[in-house]
């Protein structure tokens, strides 16, 4: 139902490691001792070259889980999510941030599509949350479901406002985010996106704390997006 809201207070833990990199791969070849060790080690990984970038795909399923990191971010952030995305019968798409998320959103969902993912949801974390919605907004590559963390409404003077994006958002949302979080005007950001979406299916997710992106990413959390996900995805 449009609109709806929940709250939760959760003792949220840290979910995200970074730092490596991963090096370059051939098309469509599976992953090597060369790619990240967090990607390397993951169950059924291939990492492919998808419009000029490298992208981590791992597990299988028709349903397609595209993720955004933070700026500066990469492969690595997802690793505990992608660990329980595929044990539910997800398939995941993971890259590295370049400087450029709408391309890079591109390479994943193009990825996940050739691998065999009929629908396909695209999750993104602070920056790569703000993308998230600007590509889900322009309906271009077509995704079917859209999950935030800590999304910014602008981070830098040439991004666009994605409240303002939101409202020609329709297909089904999660908005979550903090309310002490001071990337997100503690919490006002993110209820401003949510409140924008002009989708039926608008959920929200708020706690307490100032966790920002990835830091959310508890067990809880990570099976409540899982959930929403499968549901509406």
């Amino acid at each position: 139902m449009r609109g709806r809201c929940i709250v939760v207070a959760l003792a949220l833990l840290a979910g995200g490691c970074g730092g490596a990199r991963t090096a370059s791969t051939t098309n469509a070849t599976a992953a090597t001792a060369t790619t990240v060790d967090c990607v390397r080690s993951g169950p059924r990984t291939r990492v492919v070259v998808a419009e000029g970038t490298k992208v981590a795909v791992t597990g299988k399923g028709r349903i397609g889980v595209a993720l955004l990191p933070q700026s500066g971010g990469d492969a690595c952030e997802w690793t505990g999510f992608v660990r329980a995305a595929t044990a539910r019968g997800l398939r995941t798409a993971q890259i590295d941030w370049n400087g450029d998320f709408v391309p890079e959103a591109r390479a994943a969902i193009t990825a996940l599509r050739r691998a065999g993912a009929r629908r396909i949801a695209l999750v993104g974390a602070s920056l790569g949350g703000h993308f998230a919605l600007v590509v889900a907004a322009r309906h271009a590559p077509r995704v079917d479901a859209v999950v935030t963390l800590s999304a910014e409404r602008t981070e830098r003077t040439d991004a666009a406002d994605a409240a303002r994006a939101a409202r020609r958002i329709r297909i089904p949302a999660l908005t979550i985010g903090s309310r002490d979080d001071g990337w997100t005007t503690f919490g006002a950001d993110t209820r401003a996106i949510h409140r924008a979406i002009a989708g039926r299916v608008n959920e929200l997710l708020l706690v307490d704390g100032d966790a920002h992106g990835v830091e959310l990413l508890s067990p809880a959390m990570t099976a409540a997006i899982v959930r929403f996900v499968r549901r509406h995805a």
